[in-house]
C-alpha cells in the first residue's frame, strides 16, 4: 500500500506529492500521498531541514498499516538581495522512507525546490519538483517496492526543529538496520522499527 490519505495533523491539505514509479519503465504508476504533519527548521548558514509524515491505517487489515517519511536538506545559495525565502529553485537532497510492521525502504535523491514564507505566519511553503529518487536501502519484508522514481508537489511546514530532526533521525537509523537484517533469513526486528517511530 503505498498510496496514502493524510490522517489529520497540522494543515495535512496542504502537504502532498505525487510520486511517479519506474518499476516498470514502459509503465510508470503514480502515487498521491497526504501528509499529517510537515515541519522545518532553519540552520545558521541559511540551509533548512524539511521533514514529513504521512499515516495509513486499513481499519479491515490492521497489518497492513504503512508510515512514510520524508526528509529533505535545502542548500541556500546566498544571492546579492536575496533571502533564504526568495521564491527561486534550490537545490536539495531528498530521502523518503516508507515503513510498515514487517520492514521497511529507503530512497534518495536530489530535487528542485521553491520556497516562501506563508502570509500572517511563520510557515514556509514549499514547490517541490524535478525530484529523482534511487532506492538505497531494503530492510526485512520491505512494502511495495518503487522503481526509480520522481517526485513532485507542494509542502506547507510549520517551523518546529524537534519533529524535524525526530524524523530525519528515523530515516537515518532504518537504513541504517538494513546491513543488520540482510545477516538473517527472518526481519525479526519489528521491535526497532518500532522503536521511536516518530
Amino acid at each position: 500500500m503505498i498510496a496514502v490519505a493524510g490522517i489529520g495533523g497540522c494543515r495535512a491539505g496542504d502537504s502532498r506529492l505525487t510520486l511517479e514509479s519506474y518499476a516498470d519503465p514502459y509503465f510508470p504508476e503514480h502515487y498521491a500521498v497526504r501528509f499529517d504533519r510537515c515541519s522545518y527548521y532553519r540552520l545558521s548558514d541559511g540551509d533548512a531541514q524539511v521533514a514529513a509524515h504521512a499515516g495509513y491505517l486499513d481499519a479491515a487489515e490492521p497489518s497492513l498499516a504503512v508510515d512514510q517519511y520524508l526528509h529533505l536538506h535545502m542548500f541556500w545559495k546566498p544571492w546579492p538581495g536575496k533571502t533564504p525565502d526568495n521564491p527561486t529553485s534550490i537545490d536539495a537532497t531528498v530521502r523518503y522512507a516508507i515503513v510498515t510492521d514487517d520492514g521497511a525502504a529507503v530512497y534518495e535523491g536530489t530535487a528542485y525546490v521553491y520556497p516562501r514564507k506563508a502570509r500572517f505566519s511563520d510557515d514556509l511553503l514549499l514547490k517541490v519538483e524535478s525530484a529523482r529518487l534511487k532506492r538505497v536501502a531494503v530492510v526485512g519484508e520491505a512494502p511495495a517496492l518503487l522503481g526509480d522514481t520522481r517526485l513532485v508537489g507542494t509542502l506547507r511546514a510549520k517551523p518546529d526543529q524537534a519533529e524535524t530532526l525526530d524524523i530525519a533521525r528515523y530515516i537515518d537509523k532504518t537504513a541504517a538496520m538494513e546491513s543488520r537484517s540482510s545477516a538473517s533469513t527472518s526481519f525479526g526486528s519489528a521491535e526497532a522499527l518500532e522503536a521511536g517511530r516518530p
